[in-house]
């Protein structure tokens, strides 16, 4: 039951009850005067006085009034009881003489219970009001102490139906319910602690698939990169064949018919992995683009690593095309997750194979990076508001040259080991360049490809959360055309 109902029904049976003493009070019922009793209050007026006790406080103990003779108002006040019907009564010596002194007057026995009764009525009130006082500070007690922890305890559990467990259960030093809420706050403590230990393992669940799905999409393409080249080797053997036919004029020879249909059976066995490789490919591609939608990001953690790792990077994406590394790579530590590393590696590999299929040519250098706004990490090119990079790049080679930096001072420096990595192909359409890292953005030239435009978006984020950069832009020939793609890698020196 509600507390404002307990009060209301309480509030009601105390009017109900002083509306019956009250009531009762109705009736001005009263019986005669008993003479005896007044016999004995005279004997006792009459002994005080003459004892010597003051007229007024005989007046207080007895409940009388003494009138005496030479008092100016005597006759008015002697009239004013007789007109009340009151009792009055010679005060008189007791040695015989009949002369009295005055007069000793009681009030009508009416006004008298009428006078007590408006003392009770008062004295009635005055009880009422005072156990409705206490009514009242009992409910309030009852509330505070017992109701409201309850209240509290519904809002509480309402909070974490909605999921809502970051919301605490006040605790109250006087609550007798203490230990019973404390069970309760920590119940709340613990299933928030079961749904974090949750959350992290179905993010985890989630990057091994985002991290397995993309990781197979590398040895996919090496597998469709291998059929090709296969296929091809295949088809000139099979033209070899048809030529060596025709020249000696023997179609009919079983030999040649032989090799003829071993080399059809084995492009169509090419063909058949190759349109398999395809659709692993799209599957894989569809279940990372759903993975990654979920996830705000993959785990990375760079550790200090030696440089000499990347190379083998390089050399397993041979299948991917020719790719000429120009110079040696420098050995240093540098902060790095391989897996990772190999990950952004293979798709800027994997993205110039697809859209230009020329030449790869990487370079290694190292560079001292001054951040003009003391940032320990690269910015990214800003194509709207252009920087010359060379107040603020210095390759290490032109150390000692005497060349000073009058803001070097002033400026954040740091070493980094910088991976350029170029094709030779159309680039990318100026109008997409500033957007070819965006999550799932795929430019004009990708029409008619197959990809999910994360690969640049990946590397960027893998690269920065590695405390390096990403860089890309297309490289321009003398007359300001496009002659190839460029991603430089930065990697951050220990």
């Amino acid at each position: 039951m509600k507390i404002r109902w307990i009060a209301l029904i309480y509030t009601v049976a105390m009017l109900v009850m002083l509306k019956f003493l009250i009531g009762s009070f109705g009736q001005d019922d009263f019986s005669k005067r008993d003479m005896v009793y007044y016999n004995d209050i005279i004997e006792q007026v009459k002994d005080s006085y003459y004892d010597g006790i003051a007229v007024e406080d005989i007046e207080k103990q007895c409940k009388c009034e003494i009138i005496l003779n030479d008092d100016p108002e005597y006759m008015a006040r002697l009239y004013e009881y007789y007109g009340d019907y009151g009792l009055v009564v010679d005060l008189a010596p007791d040695s015989g003489n009949d002369v009295s002194i005055g007069k000793i007057c009681f009030a009508s026995e009416e006004n008298a219970f009428s006078l007590a009764k408006d003392n009770v009525r008062r004295n009635i009130i005055y009880v009422w009001i005072a156990l409705l006082a206490a009514g009242y500070i009992f409910i309030f007690i009852l509330y505070y102490n017992y109701i409201r922890p309850f209240h509290e305890l519904e809002h509480f559990s309402g909070e974490i139906a909605k999921g809502n467990l970051d919301v605490a259960l006040p605790m109250h030093r006087t609550n007798i319910f203490g230990a019973y809420t404390e069970s309760f706050d920590v119940m709340r403590e613990e299933i928030a602690a079961s749904k974090m230990r949750e959350a992290k393992a179905e993010k985890s669940k989630k990057e091994l698939v985002a991290q397995l799905s993309h990781d197979i999409k590398t040895p996919v393409a090496t597998i469709k990169a291998t059929c090709e080249v296969l296929e091809m080797q295949e088809k000139m053997r099979f033209g070899e064949i048809g030529k060596k036919a025709e020249k000696e004029n023997d179609q009919q020879d079983g030999n040649i018919s032989a090799e003829e249909r071993n080399t059809q059976s084995i492009l169509e066995k090419l063909g058949y992995i190759s349109n398999k490789a395809d659709t692993i490919d799209e599957l894989i591609s569809n279940m990372f683009q759903a993975t990654l939608e979920e996830l705000e990001e993959l785990d990375v953690k760079p550790v200090e690593t030696d440089s000499r790792a990347i190379s083998h990077f390089f050399d397993e994406l041979s299948s991917f095309g020719n790719i000429i590394v120009e110079n040696e790579l420098p050995e240093c530590l540098v902060y790095m997750d391989e897996l990772r590393m190999e990950q952004v590696i293979g798709n800027i590999i994997g993205n110039s194979a697809k859209y230009a299929g020329t030449d790869i040519t990487v370079t290694y250098r190292v560079r001292e990076i001054i951040n003009a706004y003391g940032k320990n990490t690269l910015t990214e090119r800003d194509t709207k508001e252009k920087i010359d990079k060379e107040s603020y790049e210095k390759d290490i080679s032109s150390r000692g040259t005497g060349e000073k930096d009058n803001n070097s001072n002033n400026n954040a420096k740091n070493q980094y080991l910088c991976i350029t990595i170029r094709d030779y192909g159309k680039g990318i359409p100026d109008e997409d360049l500033d957007k070819v890292t965006e999550k799932f953005y795929r430019g004009q030239n990708a029409a008619g490809k197959q990809g999910s435009g994360l690969g640049l978006y990946l590397s960027k984020v893998f690269m920065e959360m590695q405390m390096g950069g990403f860089e890309c832009y297309n490289h321009k020939s003398v007359d300001e055309e496009n002659d190839g793609f460029v991603s430089e890698l930065y990697l951050k020196k220990v």
